[in-house]
């Protein structure tokens, strides 16, 4: 009897090494996800970014690039995308555009 509890309990601990790998796999691959959907995210911002500030005032400067480059907030992004939007004259982002 005492053989066939050890098994059991082997098989017991057997799935619940498996249960605990597959629920660990599973929040490792979202975890992946999410986070990868956020860095995506924040490059077409950057982009975005990039791309008005040049078609509406010319080419910027490589400070103006670096700042945008490391920029990891979404809401500021966007804040600035709103800026050059907005701004009628370059000089009105001028902050924007300094280091």
């Amino acid at each position: 009897m005492s053989d066939e509890f050890d098994q059991f309990a082997q098989m017991a601990l057997d799935e619940a090494r498996h249960s605990g790998y597959l629920e660990g796999h599973a929040d490792g691959l979202q975890e992946g996800l999410e986070t990868g959907l956020q860095e995506g995210t924040l490059l077409a911002l950057r982009a975005a970014l990039l791309r008005m500030t040049n078609h509406r005032f010319g080419s910027t400067s490589n400070s103006f690039r670096l700042r945008v480059a490391s920029e990891n907030r979404a809401g500021q992004l966007y804040a600035w995308m709103d800026q050059v939007m907005s701004a009628s004259r370059i000089e009105e982002i001028q902050d924007l555009l300094s280091p």
